[in-house]
């Protein structure tokens, strides 16, 4: 059977026989379950805390303690509360192949899924 490209947008590449995410190359033979994991970015929720400290005591304090309260509490905010990563299991064990925005790893998961029940 040829090989059919399912997905492919920059250095991202999916086939009926392999994953491209990147530098690094997957075989899909050996993928036996994927997964999207969440996970809390502590840096962002730290400083929205840190953020909102500073905010409430500047409201008392001054007006300067607020504004760094405030900036810091966006940049939190900015950054996200979530990392998302796809995670591949295989027969050696778990393998993270890749980070980014959730929708882009929840589309990546479909991709490689479909490849999966291309390849039969």
């Amino acid at each position: 059977m040829a090989e059919q490209v399912i997905h492919e947008s920059g250095d991202i590449k999916i086939t009926t026989t392999r994953v491209v995410l990147g530098a690094n190359t997957y075989s899909l033979a050996n993928i036996t379950g994927i997964r999207v994991i969440g996970e809390l970015n502590k840096l962002a929720i730290g400083l929205v805390v840190i953020g909102v400290i500073l905010l409430l005591i500047g409201l008392s304090e001054g007006i300067m303690m607020a504004v760094i309260g405030a900036a810091l509490g966006a940049l939190g905010y900015f950054l996200g509360f979530k990392k998302y990563y796809l995670h591949f299991d295989t027969a050696s064990g778990a393998v993270q192949a890749y980070q980014g925005k959730p929708d882009m790893c929840f589309e990546l998961k479909n991709k490689i899924e479909e490849a999966m029940a291309a390849r039969g």
